[in-house]
């Protein structure tokens, strides 16, 4: 999406961002935060990143995202 621009009826939501980074946090991942309103999660995986690391991390996302 062109920068400046959003979706219709849609606004940022940090508030969310920071619940679901909570979450996750319980869950054993630990991501960043970035973003001009703070709502943009950061996700830098090591170099040796695996399969099973990156099932766990969709796992994760899927539940903390599926508890809003």
């Amino acid at each position: 999406m062109p920068s400046g621009r959003r979706w219709p009826g849609t606004s940022p939501n940090p508030t969310c961002a920071a619940q679901v980074m909570e979450r996750l946090r319980d869950l054993g991942v630990l991501i960043g935060k970035g973003g001009l309103h703070g709502n943009v999660f950061r996700i830098k995986p090591p170099m040796c990143l695996s399969r099973a690391d990156a099932d766990f991390l969709v796992d994760a996302l899927d539940t903390a995202l599926g508890e809003l």
